[in-house]
């Protein structure tokens, strides 16, 4: 595939996903993602959470949320922070899974008051700018 227009690949891909054909789906939101779309690993983080057309693995989910997360989703991060604290209460690794739960959580709220911040003060300029 050389030009990839990667608005219609996550079109087939959403498509699959609501269908529940994850397999398909996976195949479409991986192709995005090694392209660096956020949302793309994102999902597929959520597939291997939630056992959607893959075996359950928390190891692997967490892989593709940290992607993402890395990547500026708040939604990964939100994920990251949700999955430590779910293990946190599976007594394995306790102290550390709390810790990067909260370490997640803290980055997702920061990064969250930054965007709205930064879309607040792009709308009040247009909005000035417009006087």
């Amino acid at each position: 595939m050389k030009d990839i227009d990667i608005k219609k690949v996550l079109q087939l891909a959403d498509k699959y996903y609501f269908e529940k054909d994850y397999k398909k789906a996976k195949k479409y939101y991986e192709i995005s993602a090694n392209k660096g779309d956020s949302y793309s690993m994102c999902i597929i983080g959520i597939m291997y959470e939630d056992g959607e057309g893959v075996i359950k693995n928390y190891k692997t989910a967490i892989y593709w949320y940290k992607l993402a997360a890395l990547s500026g989703s708040i939604d990964a991060m939100y994920n990251l922070a949700f999955i430590y604290e779910k293990l946190s209460k599976s007594e394995v690794n306790v102290d550390k899974n709390e810790k990067e739960s909260f370490y997640w959580y803290q980055k997702a709220s920061k990064s969250e008051i930054e965007h709205n911040f930064f879309e607040t003060q792009e709308k009040t300029v247009n909005f000035l700018v417009k006087l």
